[in-house]
């Protein structure tokens, strides 16, 4: 169908648990070849097929979607030092599903599914300023230092602890110089 329609071949892909990224890679290559995926329900098995509501999901469900694909990609990337982009985009992800929350043009389906995202981030996520490696790293790269914070507080107790590391170990140098270089 999708050479009879002069389309690019595409396979359809499909939604697997393990895979972070499966849905929204299956939702939008659904969306891709939703002319030839209607066209050939159309012809094949009528009582499959989708109705503008089911396409309003599939767009509004891969539009949210979307901005998780993108961390994961850029998370997963084995060129970039990604520790540091953990607490930035974390706040990224909630600022968006927040956003989101109690949008009411939403379809219910896919209300439910931001609603279970946003606690999904609350459950995974909620600590993730006060982890000791996420924080400091956050806040000794200069990109982001406390922008990435949403709770001040989280900022300033991972700047304190690291000002007793950064004390403790210049005093640990200094005890170890040889007398005549003090």
């Amino acid at each position: 169908m999708q050479q009879q329609l002069n389309l690019g071949e595409l396979k359809l892909k499909q939604d697997v648990p393990t895979r972070w990224n499966s849905t929204y890679d299956m939702l939008q290559r659904l969306l891709s070849a939703k002319d030839a995926v209607i066209a050939t329900i159309a012809i094949m098995r009528q009582e499959l097929a989708l109705n503008n509501d089911d396409w309003v999901v599939i767009e509004s469900a891969a539009s949210i979607l979307k901005l998780f694909y993108d961390i994961t990609v850029e998370t997963s990337a084995e060129k970039n030092v990604s520790l540091v982009k953990v607490i930035p985009l974390c706040g990224i992800m909630n600022n968006h599903i927040k956003a989101h929350l109690n949008n009411h043009t939403l379809p219910p389906r896919v209300q439910i599914m931001v609603n279970t995202l946003d606690k999904q981030l609350e459950k995974r996520f909620s600590n993730i300023e006060k982890h000791v490696l996420y924080s400091e790293a956050t806040i000794l790269d200069p990109r982001f230092k406390n922008k990435g914070f949403s709770q001040i507080n989280n900022f300033d107790q991972a700047v304190a602890t690291l000002k007793k590391k950064v004390g403790s170990s210049l005093q640990k140098t200094v005890m170890t110089l040889p007398s005549t270089l003090c």
